[in-house]
């Protein structure tokens, strides 16, 4: 449940983003995000019990917690790449071959927008967590769509070029 309304959350503010009139503004007007340590608001674990909500009865939530970090670690191990160079300022991004592209992307902004959402939530876990948030949004910023240069692009290219 607590994933589906931060995937609501997600999309509205996308949706409504990419529908406004106004010109996207970067944090303190920067067009680089430098990357300032900061304490999680609210670190994994959580381990919130929500009403009728369903959860395993057979493991701890240590356990459950562990297999969270277990997972965390082979996802950053096999899906988070930094920047070649090529993004003002560099950054990271979910290396995802996407569908509809030439097969030379790098990533999608459905698959960047979901690793910024993993990042944020074991924030408190990885203290590397916001190094790769920031820089994730910095490869947000850096590629804006050329059919809407309120959104991301929706494909970015090998090259680090912004395809859609």
């Amino acid at each position: 449940m607590k994933l589906r309304g931060l995937f609501i959350l997600f999309t509205s503010l996308s949706l409504s983003a990419c529908n406004s009139d106004e010109v996207p503004v970067r944090p303190n007007g920067r067009s680089l995000i430098i990357h300032e340590p900061s304490e999680a608001i609210k670190p994994f674990p959580q381990a919130q019990t929500f009403v009728n909500s369903i959860k395993p009865n057979n493991l701890s939530q240590e356990e459950l917690n562990n297999d969270v970090v277990t997972y965390y670690q082979y996802w950053l191990k096999k899906y988070m790449r930094e920047s070649n160079g090529q993004t003002p300022g560099g950054g990271y991004y979910v290396r995802m071959k996407g569908t509809g592209g030439d097969g030379s992307e790098i990533t999608t902004s459905e698959a960047h927008g979901y690793g910024m959402i993993v990042l944020a939530l074991m924030a408190g876990y990885d203290v590397n967590a916001k190094k790769y948030f920031d820089g994730m949004l910095n490869m947000c910023y850096q590629h804006y769509s050329s059919g809407n240069s309120k959104c991301m692009s929706w494909v970015i290219h090998e090259s680090e070029e912004s395809q859609y």
